[in-house]
């Protein structure tokens, strides 16, 4: 379903570029809007718009914010922009009328700053019904801080609940760096980036205290 919903989602935002200036298809409303607001700033506000208009927060990760109320499906993407601001593309999907008004007022809250009075579980983070993680930047050098972040469906993340630091491509070869979140306030915390060989490494989710139940990886580089 979430594969489904990007390639939605990149469907219709390519479609920004390149159709404009026809008439949108039936069912399909987009907008475009420019904000001088960090990356961070826009993440917050596109989970905080979709909750704020009624929709169901059904995926949360990366630049990604989906949305589902009733016969309206509605994607939220923030990519960087020149000059410091950021590119928002909004799409609403319809199975009937009324994407159009959705989506417009899905724009204005876009415009409105976030506050910490947003979250809504118990953990101090955006409501999820799956479990997300991100990496920001997505990479940097040894010594460099990086912020990472993490979505869960309920109340708490799981008593043996923890995210690790692997090289790539292998099952239980962690480089010793790891963080259980029952430990963790507010769904984020700063990493250190360790004494590494410079390279590709991977971020894992991991539930339970085992290697097996992977619920949701972010690529990390180590930049020599």
């Amino acid at each position: 379903m979430k594969s489904y919903l990007l390639i939605i989602a990149y469907s219709a935002i390519a479609a920004l570029s390149t159709s404009s200036l026809r008439a949108q298809a039936p069912g399909w409303s987009r907008g475009q809007q420019l904000l001088a607001i960090t990356y961070d700033e826009g993440i917050r506000r596109a989970a905080t718009a979709l909750q704020n208009e009624g929709y169901r927060l059904d995926y949360s990760a990366g630049a990604f914010s989906v949305g589902i109320k009733g016969i309206h499906t509605a994607v939220i993407m923030c990519n960087p922009a020149p000059d410091s601001k950021l590119t928002i593309n909004i799409v609403v999907a319809s199975n009937g009328q009324g994407g159009g008004e959705e989506r417009q007022r899905l724009q204005m809250r876009m415009d409105n700053p976030t506050t910490p009075t947003a979250v809504t579980n118990a953990g101090g983070c955006v409501r999820s019904t799956t479990y997300g993680l991100t990496i920001t930047p997505n990479s940097a050098r040894v010594g460099q801080t990086v912020k990472i972040r993490y979505m869960y469906p309920g109340d708490k993340p799981g008593s043996g609940d923890w995210i690790g630091c692997f090289y790539p491509n292998t099952k239980s070869s962690y480089t010793g760096f790891w963080t259980y979140l029952v430990s963790v306030k507010g769904c984020e915390y700063d990493f250190i980036v360790p004494s590494v060989n410079p390279g590709p490494m991977q971020f894992r989710y991991i539930l339970e205290a085992g290697y097996d139940k992977i619920t949701a990886t972010a690529e990390f580089v180590v930049l020599p």
